[in-house]
C-alpha cells in the first residue's frame, strides 16, 4: 500500500503548499490535480472570517499585527500579512485601532500558550494574498525552454527571502531601498546544480545572470548564472523539466516522472538513431514525462479514470516529435528496441473516484481513432501499486483506469458506497455545467461550490434525497475564471472534485 506523501506537479501548473506565518510551522494542504495541471487545495486547512479591532507591537524593526475580535482590548489572534516589504496593489495594511473583517487560515501551533495566526488571504472584502500559487513547467512562473527573443541581465543586489509559502521564494533588491525589485527562479528545491552553486542565504550580496520574465508583482528572473558559477545551461531546457536521450549512449537511461519520482522510462542503449529513419534521426531526444489529472486528458472525460500520464519528446530545435514523423501514427512514436515503463499509483486516487483495485487496467491513447486502446500486457502490482509494461511504441497519453465500486466482477464482490460523485461536464466551462451524483440509500445530500479561499460560492443541493442518480446544474456566470471544488456531502461519507470556470 502506498500513500501520497510526496510533493506533485504537472501539466502548465505547478502546485506550491503553504507556510505561514512567522513561527515557520506548516500547514499542509491536500493535493491533487485539474485542467491544465495539479495545483494544491486549501482544503485541509482550517479557513475563518472573524472581525475585530486591530493591535499593532511597534517594539520590533518590523509592526507585529494583532486582533481583538471580543473588543476587550486584548489579543485574541496573531496576523501574518507575509513579509513586512509584501505591499500588494491597491491594498494597505491595517492602522491600529481599524475595525477589519479578514479571511485566513488559522496557522496550528506547537506550543499552546502561543496565540493562533490567522494567515490573511482577504482583507474587507480584497484579496490580500491566495492560498495557492500557480507556476509553469520550469518552476513558479518561467517556461522550462524559454524563447531565445528573452531579455538577458546582469544584476547585483541583496536577496530577501519570503518563508510564508512552503517553498522558499527568493527576491532581489537592486537599489539598496530594502524594497525587492525582482523576485528569483532557481528552480524547484531539490536541484541542485553541478557547478557547486548554492542557493543565497538572507541578506547576501550576490550577482545574477538570468533571463527576464514580466510578472504581475515583481518580473521574475530566471537565473542562469549565480556569482560567476553555471545555475542551468543558457539555451537548454531546465534540467528539472526532463532528460536528454543521447544516441551513443552506451548503457540504459532512465527518464524520471518529474512529479513522481517511483515513475519512469527506462531507454536501453541504441534505441533510436540506426534503423529509425537514418541520418534524419537527432542525435539526442529530450524527453518530458509527467501526470497530469484525468480531466487534462484527451477524450472525453470518464468516471473509471483515476490517474494520468503525459509524454513529450523535442530534438535540439525544440521541435516536438510526437507526431509520427519517425515511425509511428499521429500523437505517438515508434522505437528501434522495446523500452520499459514503469507508472506508479496512489490509494489515495482509487478511493477518492470509489474505484476498486483488482479492476486496474492502462489505457494508451490513439490519436488516430481518437480513442482509448486497452494495454493487455501489462503488470500490474497491487502491492507496490505500480503498473509495468514494455513496448516500442511510446504514446503521448496513457491512463490508469478502473471499475466504480459496486459494479459486478467476477470473484470480486464490493458493497455500493453510499453516495458517489461524477466528474462535471463540460469542463472546463462557460458559463454552466452539469454535476452528476449518486445516491445509494436515502439520506441528506448537501452539494456545494468553493472558491480557493475556501468560501461557499453556491448550494446546489441541501435536502433528503431518495436512493438514484441525479444531476445538478452550476451557473457560474457571475463568477471569475478560476479552479473551483464542489462537495457532496451525505450522511457517512464527503467527496470532493474540481471544476475549471473558463472565461
Amino acid at each position: 500500500m502506498k500513500t501520497n506523501l510526496h510533493y506533485r506537479w504537472a501539466g502548465v501548473a505547478l502546485l506550491a503548499l503553504l507556510l505561514a506565518g512567522p513561527a515557520a510551522t506548516r500547514v499542509q494542504a491536500q493535493g491533487g490535480g485539474q485542467g491544465t495541471g495539479l495545483h494544491t487545495w486549501p482544503d485541509s486547512l482550517e479557513m475563518v472570517t472573524v472581525t475585530g479591532v486591530v493591535i499593532i507591537d511597534n517594539t520590533f524593526a518590523h509592526p507585529l499585527y494583532y486582533l481583538d475580535e471580543n473588543s476587550d482590548a486584548t489579543a485574541d489572534y496573531h496576523l501574518s500579512f507575509g513579509p513586512w516589504w509584501y505591499d500588494p496593489d491597491g491594498v494597505e495594511r491595517p492602522e491600529a485601532g481599524a475595525t477589519v473583517t479578514l479571511t485566513g487560515a488559522l496557522q496550528t501551533l506547537v506550543d499552546p500558550g502561543m496565540l493562533t495566526t490567522i494567515i490573511v488571504f482577504d482583507l474587507d472584502g480584497v484579496t490580500w494574498r491566495v492560498p495557492i500559487e500557480y507556476g509553469l513547467l520550469g518552476w513558479n512562473a518561467e517556461p522550462f525552454w524559454p524563447a531565445p527573443t528573452n531579455d538577458t541581465l546582469t544584476v547585483t543586489g541583496t536577496v530577501f527571502i519570503d518563508t510564508t509559502y512552503f517553498y522558499t521564494h527568493y527576491y532581489l533588491d537592486t537599489d539598496g531601498d530594502t524594497l525587492p525589485e525582482y523576485r528569483l527562479g532557481f528552480g524547484p528545491p531539490f536541484f541542485e546544480p553541478a557547478s557547486g552553486a548554492v542557493r543565497p542565504a538572507e541578506g547576501d550580496e550576490v550577482t545574477v545572470f538570468g533571463i527576464l520574465h514580466e510578472g504581475d508583482a515583481f518580473d521574475l528572473i530566471a537565473v542562469y548564472e549565480l556569482d560567476g558559477l553555471v545555475w542551468r545551461v543558457l539555451g537548454e531546457p531546465a534540467a528539472w523539466a526532463g532528460g536528454w536521450m543521447r544516441a551513443t549512449r552506451g548503457d540504459t537511461a532512465r527518464a524520471y516522472c518529474m512529479n513522481n519520482r517511483q515513475s519512469w522510462i527506462d531507454f536501453p542503449p541504441g534505441n533510436f538513431g540506426q534503423g529509425m529513419g537514418g541520418p534524419n534521426w537527432p542525435d539526442s531526444l529530450f524527453v518530458q514525462f509527467w501526470e497530469i489529472h484525468p480531466d487534462s486528458l484527451p477524450g472525453p472525460i470518464r468516471d473509471r479514470i483515476f490517474a494520468g500520464l503525459h509524454i513529450q519528446v523535442h530534438d535540439r530545435d525544440r521541435i516536438r516529435l510526437m507526431d509520427g514523423r519517425f515511425g509511428g501514427e499521429n500523437g505517438m512514436m515508434r522505437f528501434e528496441k522495446q523500452h520499459q515503463v514503469r507508472i506508479s499509483y496512489f490509494d489515495e486516487d482509487l478511493a477518492a473516484n470509489d474505484l476498486m483495485e483488482s479492476t486496474i487496467e492502462l489505457w494508451a491513447w490513439d490519436a488516430t481513432t481518437e480513442d482509448w486502446v486497452v494495454m493487455t500486457d501489462a503488470t500490474i502490482d497491487p502491492t507496490e501499486n505500480t503498473v509495468v509494461f514494455e513496448t516500442t511504441d511510446l504514446a503521448s497519453y496513457y491512463a490508469l483506469a478502473a471499475e466504480v465500486t459496486g459494479v459486478a466482477v467476477e470473484g470480486t464482490p464490493e458493497l455500493p458506497a453510499s453516495i458517489a460523485l461524477r466528474q462535471n461536464y463540460p469542463n472546463p466551462f462557460n458559463p454552466s455545467t452539469t454535476i452528476p451524483y449518486v445516491v445509494s440509500d436515502a439520506q441528506r445530500i448537501e452539494l456545494a461550490v468553493f472558491d480557493a479561499l475556501g468560501r461557499r460560492v453556491a448550494l446546489l443541493v441541501d435536502e433528503v434525497k431518495p436512493a438514484g442518480e441525479y444531476q445538478a446544474v452550476f451557473d457560474a456566470r457571475h463568477l471569475p475564471s478560476g479552479v473551483y471544488v464542489y462537495r457532496l456531502k451525505g450522511a457517512d461519507r464527503t467527496l470532493r472534485r474540481e471544476l475549471v470556470v473558463v472565461k
